[in-house]
């Protein structure tokens, strides 16, 4: 497992961090530079929220001090481009830096996940594990979704009011026709 870092990031990561998201923010052809320089001095796990869970399968390698510095930093930079800077829209820009990094250090994985770390088992120094999922047919996927389809119906059913009886019944028709099984 990689070390965590007990430092709050040096200026100059903070200088490249700015500066690819400024360049993405202005639609400049430099943004691609600008996040190949950033990911020489900083690895994706460094922007992954120090969570224990994280922390514990080495999806961070950040302490919460450092994390904050580069959340502050995202948070300034959006105020400055007048852009929403809210929870959500910084953790946006977060998860943009962590992809943006993951694409150059580490493509294989980003390929096999997408950047979702959800996918991710277990990360070791650059070594990553990713988890296996199940082969599901269309079938078994559409199966699923129809099944959801009527409990929905089933559990809104005052919501629904006078329409719930027809379209209840249409969505087990659709089942039926389709040869899934309730």
């Amino acid at each position: 497992m990689v070390g965590i870092s007990n430092i709050e990031h040096s200026a100059d990561v903070i200088n490249a961090i700015t500066t690819a998201l400024g360049a993405k923010f202005s639609g400049e052809d430099k943004t691609s530079k600008c996040w190949d320089a950033a990911s020489k001095l900083l690895r994706w796990t460094d922007v992954v929220a120090p969570t224990p869970v994280n922390i514990d399968h080495g999806k961070s390698t950040t302490t919460k001090e450092a994390y904050g510095q580069i959340k502050t930093e995202v948070e300034a930079l959006l105020k400055r481009r007048g852009r929403a800077h809210g929870s959500t829209e910084i953790g946006s820009e977060l998860k943009d830096i962590k992809n943006s990094l993951m694409r150059r250090q580490d493509p294989e994985l980003f390929a096999a996940t997408k950047g979702n770390l959800g996918k991710v088992e277990k990360v070791d120094g650059t070594d990553a594990t990713v988890k296996s999922t199940p082969d599901v047919s269309a079938f078994d996927k559409g199966q699923t979704m129809a099944r959801n389809y009527v409990a929905w119906v089933e559990k809104n059913a005052t919501e629904l009011g006078t329409n719930y009886d027809t379209v209840r019944k249409a969505a087990l028709q659709m089942l039926s026709a389709s040869g899934y099984k309730r």
